[in-house]
């Protein structure tokens, strides 16, 4: 999947997410609802400009929009990554507080 296919598939799933029909969200975001099915599937390269209108209705940041949201975990994780462990969880790193000192 790439990029702009990433970016539609995002898109649908906040959509979705939120309870919007793809006509809600064109008519919250000023765009043709057409549009907003072409950027979904990835056969539309949308603006900065409209990428922002669309996150201005889906009331998240363009940054959140622009990262791979994760059903699974209610995360959102930047595409291409893997979450870091937890350094504050217990067993994850050994400490010695003479080091510290």
């Amino acid at each position: 999947m790439n990029s702009i296919e990433s970016i539609g598939e995002n898109i649908r799933i906040l959509r979705l997410k939120n309870g919007f029909s793809q006509e809600q969200l064109a008519l919250c975001a000023g765009v043709n609802t057409s549009y907003i099915g072409q950027i979904e599937r990835g056969e539309k390269n949308p603006t900065i400009k409209i990428l922002e209108q669309i996150s201005a209705a889906l009331e998240i940041t363009l940054v959140d929009l622009l990262t791979l949201y994760d059903l699974q975990t209610k995360k959102s994780t930047p595409k291409g990554t893997l979450p870091l462990p937890n350094p504050y969880s217990p067993g994850t790193y050994s400490t010695n507080s003479d080091s510290l000192h």
